[in-house]
């Protein structure tokens, strides 16, 4: 029994420092972590270059990302509506990349939050 305990505990344990790798915690700047997104996910069809310029949104640098905190928010975590169209195309981000970017809209989308 005390095996099984001790394997439970251990478990959950594992589980609770993966999660706190893989999103900020509340005190911590989200801007990096939605920099990383925007650079990874975003910037095959946002960036000033190729076919669709900035299609209409660009995220070249960090005053692009911050200047489109809202649409940003919007494509990723709001309801999808004739008007708001989810993103990126090509599929959807996972629940923590989303989290991430809603808890950083909610801070204010700053490069500070």
């Amino acid at each position: 029994m005390k095996k099984i305990l001790f394997l439970v505990i251990l478990i959950a344990f594992v589980i609770s420092c993966r999660k706190a790798m893989h999103a900020p915690q509340e005190n911590n700047k989200y801007f990096p972590a939605v920099k990383a997104i925007m650079n990874s996910k975003c910037l095959g069809c946002h960036f000033s270059g190729g076919d669709w310029p900035g299609r209409p949104i660009k995220f070249d640098n960090d005053a692009d990302i911050v200047a489109a905190y809202e649409p940003i928010k919007k494509s990723v975590a709001d309801p999808v509506t004739p008007t708001n169209r989810r993103m990126p195309q090509d599929g959807m981000l996972s629940a923590t990349e989303i989290d991430i970017i809603v808890k950083w809209f909610n801070k204010g989308g700053k490069i500070t939050d």
